[in-house]
């Protein structure tokens, strides 16, 4: 498996994250652990991106691609790729992610990283929009879903963020011209299209959707190669091909049939 510098941003924008990690000094934790001399200070630094295990695949990939760290079991089905040999985060890692800047709010705790570890502010700016960079995100963040009201069937695409993240939905509607965002009410169901300064609310997270048959039109066509390959990496690949088939049966109408309809549930069923 092969994977583009923009692919790989957008996937750790999604998906990816940058920790120091800093235990107590041996004086602030002795009247909790006693005497015990491993109770000391120590700082430590990674770099992880987490999957389940159907996509462990890319893990190994982005192992192979920066020459680097280990991929392992994090437990609970999820396997992680880890770098935490400080020469390769300084060597490798940092300046990859200064060449390529990060979009989403995974930028500052990689700035509060490198300065941590290399003593200065790092000098980055977003890497522009692009569409290996989408691809990324899409792996890392999107979500396809097809519910049946009244026995028809509504496809939906979406991807769900924190609202300190909301220019990057935007970002995303600009470059395919098409979809909505909207923030959720406190009951958690969706409200209304929402505009940039209506996105202060009691639900921190806000979506960006699409829901109509030319916005599925853009979201396959960024997805699939010219030798209509899909593009997706992770696991999500098998349920986009799935929701591409339902979209599929809709434009050609067999989706007022009683074989169609039968079709799609079969397909919205399989979808994982």
């Amino acid at each position: 498996m092969k994977l583009t510098n923009e692919w790989i941003v957008g996937f750790v924008d999604g998906d990816g994250c940058f920790k120091v990690l800093r235990t107590p000094r041996f004086e602030e934790t002795r009247e909790l652990h006693g005497n015990n001399p491993r109770a000391e200070g120590t700082t430590r630094y990674c770099f992880v991106v987490s999957q389940e295990k159907r996509s462990k695949d890319v893990l190994y990939a982005l192992k192979k691609h920066f020459g680097c760290g280990f991929v392992n079991s994090a437990g609970r089905n999820m396997y992680e790729y880890r770098v935490a040999n400080q020469e390769h985060l300084k060597n490798i890692i940092l300046p990859f992610f200064v060449k390529y800047g990060l979009r989403t709010c995974k930028r500052e705790d990689f700035k509060l990283l490198y300065k941590t570890l290399m003593g200065v502010e790092p000098d980055i700016s977003a890497y522009p929009m692009c569409r290996d960079w989408l691809i990324g995100f899409i792996d890392a963040e999107a979500n396809y879903y097809v519910s049946m009201v009244k026995d028809y069937p509504i496809p939906q695409f979406s991807i769900g963020l924190h609202e300190r993240d909301h220019q990057v939905l935007y970002e995303i509607k600009n470059f395919l011209n098409c979809g909505v965002i909207y923030k959720k009410n406190p009951s958690g169901e969706p409200g209304v299209p929402t505009g940039r300064r209506e996105l202060r609310g009691k639900n921190p997270y806000i979506t960006y959707q699409i829901s109509s048959l030319l916005g599925f039109e853009k979201i396959i066509e960024t997805c699939v190669s010219n030798k209509n390959r899909c593009l997706l990496r992770t696991a999500k690949r098998i349920s986009f091909l799935k929701f591409s088939k339902i979209v599929s049966i809709i434009k050609t109408k067999k989706h007022l049939t009683p074989e169609g309809k039968a079709q799609i549930r079969k397909i919205r069923d399989s979808i994982r």
